[in-house]
């Protein structure tokens, strides 16, 4: 048999899988943190820009029911 097919065994743990695991372990948490700072920038962002058209109309309001009087 020249050509002798390699048969790929998925349940056995070998240096490869131990190194992808250890990558993966060390580097998620970071990549999470990193990722829930931009959110929160995100949403502040958001927030700050909904309290101002807030602040905003509240003043426009305000203005109209003065020209009311």
């Amino acid at each position: 048999m020249l050509f002798h097919k390699k048969r790929f065994e998925l349940h056995k743990v070998t240096p490869l899988s131990k190194g992808i695991a250890l990558v993966l372990f060390i580097s998620m948490p970071f990549i999470g943190f990193c990722l829930g700072v931009r959110y929160q920038k995100l949403v502040s962002g958001a927030e700050i820009y909904r309290l101002k058209m807030e602040n905003e109309i509240l003043k426009s309001v305000e203005a109209k029911f003065e020209s009311f009087k």
